[in-house]
């Protein structure tokens, strides 16, 4: 079944409908109804968060982080005064207001070693000046995708605890400031975007081509694919899917475009 905002956006896609006739024929260059209603029910099946779809009077924010020391925060904002209801997917990632920020660390003793780890109190201070916590629960729509990735066991015990640390200090600020949250396997996010063989160079292209808006700012160098990771975990989590309706935009040919990275 479609929500409301489904059937708003149902009703926008059958006006894209335009037919066209020849001499013996007349052709269609609309897909089916029953088509575009299959693309408008996956668009909402995936959706992460389809309260942030919702017709509200309140500010929205997306945060979608990559916990790796090298990986970044992308804050993903509407206000209050935006109607996003019947937008897809690609369109909200349009209309949002897009910030990109480096995952903040501090440097800690491991014995004779030290080593890098995400701060706790900078992070804390970067949810503080981006989110009010006193509107959290009235006036603002906060959600947060986190990826989850699990270390091999050729990683070392570093590596597991590393990620455990990130992972665990996010769920708890998360908690503590009453943002419901959810893990996004890399597993799945990168097989859903066709970049599971693709590493790095991949992510990059494919955000470089969908942040089209914020890649002079944002996604410059190649040791930005950290930014370009959480930016991508956040379009997975608005539900933006290859093959789902996505109005102008097409899904590029990644793999071509991975050398001028």
């Amino acid at each position: 079944m479609l929500s409301a905002q489904g059937f708003r956006r149902f009703a926008s896609l059958q006006k894209t409908c335009t037919y066209f006739h020849t001499r013996n024929y007349t052709r269609s260059l609309c897909v089916s109804v029953d088509a575009v209603r299959g693309r408008v029910e996956a668009e909402e099946n995936v959706r992460l968060f389809p309260e942030l779809y919702e017709e509200t009077a309140c500010k929205r924010i997306l945060l979608s982080i990559d916990p790796d020391i090298n990986g970044a925060l992308s804050t993903f904002t509407w206000n209050e005064n935006q109607d996003v209801s019947s937008l897809s997917p690609y369109n909200m990632i349009r209309t949002a207001d897009i910030q990109v920020f480096d995952m903040p660390t501090e440097i800690w003793q491991m014995r004779s070693r030290e080593k890098r780890r995400p701060s706790p109190e900078a992070l804390v201070s970067f949810m503080k000046q981006h989110l009010n916590i006193s509107d959290v629960q009235s006036n603002v729509v906060a959600r947060a995708a986190v990826e989850f990735t699990t270390p091999t066991h050729l990683s070392g015990k570093f590596a597991w605890y590393d990620s455990g640390f990130a992972s665990g200090m996010l769920y708890g600020i998360f908690h503590a400031m009453g943002i419901p949250y959810e893990r996004v396997p890399v597993s799945s996010w990168k097989k859903d975007f066709m970049l599971t063989k693709l590493g790095k160079p991949g992510s990059m292209a494919l955000a470089r081509e969908l942040f089209a808006q914020q890649s002079d700012e944002y996604l410059r160098r190649k040791k930005d694919h950290g930014r370009a990771e959480s930016l991508l975990i956040g379009a997975w989590a608005l539900g933006l899917r290859p093959g789902c309706s996505s109005d102008d935009w097409e899904w590029p040919d990644i793999e071509s475009m991975i050398d001028d990275t």
